[in-house]
């Protein structure tokens, strides 16, 4: 900013102006800024001190150029978004497809650094799901070139797995790292509904593990019946009297072998 006016004044009756041109670039993008320019004097040689100042509202133009601008594009037969889901009522821990059309625009600078995020969004609660999708070309085919000219369109498809029952908004985000913070708009993001729905399984194995545990409580107070009542005995007794039978089996072929002598 240069700006000719006073900045310091020695002595009101010093016929001389002094002038400092100020130079400074804009790191950040945004349509204005507030800059104020303070300045005083030590106030030699009278000790009395001076101040000055001045406002201006500083409009900061980007150069389009030298930032990539992506958008998510529509689709050209519904003119909705591209972002599809597939499918759109997975099982709980179910694998889903999502995929969405991401275009640069006319005249900007090839978008190389891209921030392509999948998030899911449920009781308030934004939670990432993926970060790392599977890029394909304009004609659909896959390509390792995370690259997308001006004017181009790729497609990218996420595949996660969805856990936890509900309703869920999900989410994809994309940006380049050059593209200023006033043009990430919401033509960057795309979201559709989802419901995740209980597995088939599920309520099998809860009816399975209840019919299981009343089972095991009606056998465990049939079996204590029957050994209370001296028809069944303790699996450790058991055990018991089988190792006294083993050992006295040896004991008895002892004695038969000492009549036979």
């Amino acid at each position: 900013m240069d700006d000719p006016r006073t900045v310091g004044r020695f002595d009101r009756l010093d016929p001389y102006v002094l002038g400092i041109n100020i130079s400074f670039a804009w790191q950040e993008w945004n349509q204005s800024y507030g800059v104020k320019l303070a300045t005083h004097d030590t106030g030699f040689p009278t000790g009395k001190v001076n101040y000055g100042n001045l406002t201006r509202n500083i409009t900061v133009q980007i150069d389009t150029s030298l930032h990539a601008d992506l958008f998510i594009a529509l689709d050209p037969t519904t003119h909705q978004s591209s972002m599809k889901v597939t499918p759109t009522d997975p099982a709980e821990g179910d694998q889903v497809t999502v995929s969405v059309n991401v275009t640069n625009k006319v005249g900007r600078l090839p978008a190389s650094i891209i921030v392509a995020n999948l998030s899911a969004i449920s009781g308030g609660q934004t939670t990432l799901l993926s970060s790392s999708p599977q890029w394909f070309d304009k004609n659909g085919l896959p390509t390792s070139n995370h690259t997308i000219a001006p004017g181009d369109t790729v497609k990218l498809v996420f595949t996660v797995p969805l856990f936890g029952q509900g309703n869920k908004t999900l989410q994809v985000y994309v940006y380049d790292a050059t593209e200023p913070y006033t043009w990430r708009t919401p033509e960057n993001r795309a979201s559709l509904p989802v419901n995740v729905r209980q597995p088939a399984w599920q309520p099998y194995a809860i009816y399975g593990s209840v019919i299981g545990v009343i089972v095991l409580f009606v056998f465990g107070m049939y079996a204590r019946r029957k050994i209370k009542a001296g028809e069944w005995r303790p699996i450790r007794g058991r055990r018991r009297e089988k190792g006294a039978e083993e050992e006295k089996r040896p004991r008895r072929e002892v004695k038969e072998e000492k009549k036979r002598l």
